[in-house]
């Protein structure tokens, strides 16, 4: 973290002062969109081995009564390969990369902006003025532990942003705004709040 607050001061204006810094919670992966895309990483992953499996077995089949075995038995094996990739990207490997989005971003309040650092692969510092922020939204759970959207978050935003941590380049270019899964989200957005 003590690379992160030197970044961060060399960023800062000479009479800014950080308030506030933290990061995501990495533990929490789960979202409302993930009872939609795991049956469906579930649908195409065994979906997709199921019909690999029987186009293997029709083309072993075909060899078997005729000899030898044509190109064309070789493109429906090649078209599902993408397709078992993508439900296991949907079953694993998106909370490894969220995972690893989250380890590598830190957020700060100072008196007079806000900061969204990342590090690692996708390098990149934001931030936006306190006067420019016109809409603070939270989404929390019992434990105190949320989101904070800012500037007009709509719904269909919310779950585009929540998305956008699971692939990278998404969530390198977005515009959006967002503080995902933060602790003590109710003093950070009073801390913000007090500032406007």
């Amino acid at each position: 973290m003590k690379i992160i607050l030197d970044v961060l001061k060399k960023e800062l204006f000479d009479n800014e002062n950080i308030l506030w810094n933290g990061k995501p919670i990495i533990w929490k992966m789960f979202n409302a969109i993930d009872y939609f895309l795991i049956p469906l990483g579930i649908l195409w992953t065994f979906g997709g081995i199921f019909y690999e499996r029987e186009f293997i077995r029709i083309m072993l089949l075909s060899r078997g009564h005729t000899g030898s075995v044509t190109f064309l038995y070789f493109i429906p094996i090649i078209i599902v390969i993408p397709i078992i990739a993508m439900g296991i990207y949907l079953l694993i490997t998106r909370f490894i990369v969220k995972a690893y989005i989250k380890f590598k971003t830190f957020y700060a309040i100072t008196d007079h902006r806000i900061f969204i650092i990342q590090r690692g692969m996708l390098k990149k510092i934001k931030s936006v003025n306190i006067e420019k922020i016109t809409d603070i939204e939270i989404s929390k759970n019992k434990n105190e532990i949320g989101t904070i959207y800012f500037n007009k978050s709509y719904h269909m935003i919310k779950i585009l942003n929540t998305i956008s941590l699971e692939i990278p380049w998404v969530y390198y270019h977005s515009n959006q705004f967002t503080f995902f899964d933060i602790a003590d989200i109710e003093k950070v957005k009073g801390i913000i709040d007090n500032l406007k």
